[in-house]
């Protein structure tokens, strides 16, 4: 893979074939990883979402605790409603990963637990 950079060296773009302005960068290169995730969102349902909790040994339980200790009160509060009554989960959005950090999981588990979900 290779990637455009832009002024600042951040990547702007990407490319399967090099040309005289990329660079190549490995697939699991955390600045690409980072970068795909802001092109392409990963969002499961709610179902995939808890099942591959607890196939990866949290518990529902778990994730409720998580949740409470969320120390705003407001956002406790919209992270509530959208696990008990969501319909779908976004891997960038703001509770998953309050509540995944929480939960003591980096990055990549959190990756892990999206790529796992969308094969359920």
């Amino acid at each position: 893979m290779y990637v455009h950079r832009d002024e600042d060296n951040n990547i702007k773009g990407l490319s399967y074939f090099p040309d005289g302005s990329t660079e190549e960068i490995g697939e699991d290169d955390p600045e690409y990883i980072a970068f795909r995730r802001k092109m392409e969102p990963v969002i499961v349902s709610m179902a995939q979402c808890r099942k591959a909790f607890v196939m990866s040994g949290t518990t529902i339980a778990d994730v409720d605790a998580a949740i409470s200790q969320i120390e705003d009160p407001q956002e406790r509060e919209l992270a509530t409603i959208d696990w008990q009554y969501g319909t779908e989960v976004n891997r960038d959005s703001a509770y998953v990963i309050a509540v995944c950090n929480i939960l003591g999981m980096s990055d990549s588990a959190i990756d892990e637990l999206f790529s796992l979900a969308q094969t359920l």
